[in-house]
């Protein structure tokens, strides 16, 4: 093997070849999966770490991904949306998140550790024994097939963005009726919705306080430690970004999807909300635009029934045949509980987990029920 590596060295200069690999990759040369060609990144580059080093291929590595991910890529609104600095927080996310560079960085530290040489020393390995070239081989495809097969991805900024815009912020126009359910829901899903700074969309301690305020703690405890609970303490942004954002993985990823989230909730609407003068309608209705957007895709449980928003009606418009407007106060407030994903259903027991919001809004307990008896029977 090491012959092999000589060979090619005197045809083409090492550094010289891995920057021609490195931009055909990178300009689009090969049409290839996004995740793929990162594969082939850290492919090319353990090989060639043979040559190099490691601080320099790792330099490289860097560079070559960042070029990739940031600059030549296909997603057009990451290009156009994202400053800088929301270009190096979406590229650090997406290297560690999603495309594994800490077992690149591992694999990159083994073949140094198995030429017995010490991590400040960053020489090139020019002579290494075969079994070391096979490991860095190996090392080298599995991380392409894990980049290949993985399990958790994400929708690209561009898709997201055109799920959010089937109603633009500018076209908003809220009534009074709608505020109120609006309301009825922030009380249980993020009381400080509307209370934070424009460009907060994460959750603040301030924001927990006042979501768990009023509720009944000992129930809420005793069903959170029976996992009766399925969300955590998202903020509204935070629980629209994973719900049309996270392509494959949702449930089993969930450490992975609360990155993104809480990552990408503020990255996605700040760069998003930029491109609006101050003071227009588009700013101006920015969280009430949102807040329709999680109307829309938003999905509910009922049960052992999921509910999950089609491209034609929201999972409200599925669970009671009409939409938000013609509802009721009542079916709108049981809709709200079937947000919370309770596994023995929606009954008397989640109301009075949210008795406050029932008593704060004058809703009637009596409707409350008949409204939970219809969506169980539809």
């Amino acid at each position: 093997m090491d012959y092999f590596f000589t060979q090619i060295n005197q045809i083409v200069p090492a550094p010289l070849l891995y920057v021609l690999v490195m931009l055909y990759i990178v300009t689009g040369g090969v049409r290839l999966d996004m995740r793929i060609k990162v594969g082939l990144v850290y492919f090319f580059s353990l090989l060639l770490l043979l040559q190099f080093g490691l601080l320099v291929m790792l330099l490289g590595s860097l560079t070559t991904l960042f070029l990739l991910l940031e600059v030549f890529c296909e997603d057009e609104k990451r290009l156009t949306l994202f400053r800088i600095h929301h270009k190096i927080v979406d590229f650090l996310y997406r290297i560690f998140i999603e495309h594994y560079y800490v077992l690149y960085l591992a694999a990159a530290v083994t073949v140094f550790l198995l030429n017995n040489i010490t991590l400040h020393q960053f020489e090139p390995l020019n002579n290494l024994p075969d079994f070391t070239l096979s490991i860095t081989v190996i090392s080298a495809c599995i991380l392409l097939l894990l980049l290949a097969k993985g399990k958790y991805s994400t929708y690209s900024i561009t898709e997201i963005i055109e799920k959010l815009e089937r109603k633009k912020p500018v076209d908003i126009d809220i009534s009074d009726e709608r505020k109120i359910k609006y309301d009825i829901l922030l009380s249980t899903e993020d009381v400080g919705y509307f209370g934070r700074k424009d460009m907060q969309h994460r959750l603040s301690v301030r924001d927990f306080v006042k979501k768990t305020k009023g509720q009944n703690f000992c129930i809420m405890c005793k069903r959170r430690l029976r996992k009766q609970f399925c969300r955590g303490h998202s903020t509204i942004e935070m629980q629209l970004v994973r719900t049309i954002g996270v392509k494959s993985g949702y449930e089993s990823c969930k450490r992975r999807r609360k990155v993104f989230e809480y990552i990408f909730s503020n990255i996605l609407f700040n760069s998003y909300a930029e491109q609006f003068s101050e003071g227009g309608a588009s700013k101006r209705n920015l969280r009430h635009w949102i807040l329709e957007n999680y109307l829309l895709y938003a999905p509910v449980r009922f049960g052992e029934r999921f509910i999950y928003p089609d491209e034609e009606k929201s999972s409200f418009e599925i669970a009671f045949g009409k939409s938000v407007d013609e509802a009721s106060n009542e079916e709108f407030f049981v809709w709200v509980l079937g947000l919370k994903w309770f596994k023995l259903g929606v009954g008397k027991n989640a109301v009075e987990i949210y008795a406050k919001t029932v008593d704060d809004f004058e809703l009637d307990r009596e409707k409350i029920m008949q409204a939970i008896v219809a969506v169980n029977e539809m």
